[in-house]
C-alpha cells in the first residue's frame, strides 16, 4: 500500500522545527536542512530560503541565534547561525 504526504505540511512543520529548537540542536536542523531541502527538489516544489533575522527570532519559543543580521541596510553573517533559515 503506497501512502502520501502533503509536501507543504511537511515544509511548514520543518519550518517551525528550524525556528523554534533550542540553539543547541544545530546538529538537529542542518539534518532537517538536507531532509527538507532533499523532498522540495526531488518534488519540484523549492522556492528558495531566507535567514531568520533577529525580528524573526522574536517568535522562537527556545531559540535566539539568528541566520542574518541586518546592520541598516547591510546584512552580515559574521557571528549567524546558517541553520536558521525559512522555506518558502
Amino acid at each position: 500500500m503506497r501512502k502520501t504526504y502533503d509536501v507543504d505540511k511537511l515544509k511548514d512543520e520543518v519550518n517551525i522545527m528550524l525556528l523554534n529548537s533550542t540553539d543547541g540542536s544545530k546538529n538537529g536542523r542542518e539534518e532537517l536542512i538536507i531532509l527538507i531541502e532533499s523532498v522540495l527538489m526531488e518534488t519540484k516544489n523549492y522556492k528558495g530560503f531566507h535567514y531568520l533575522s533577529v525580528k524573526d527570532m522574536e517568535g522562537s519559543q527556545n531559540g535566539i541565534s539568528v541566520g542574518i543580521i541586518w546592520d541598516g541596510n547591510k546584512a552580515t553573517f559574521e557571528g549567524t547561525d546558517h541553520t536558521r533559515v525559512h522555506y518558502f
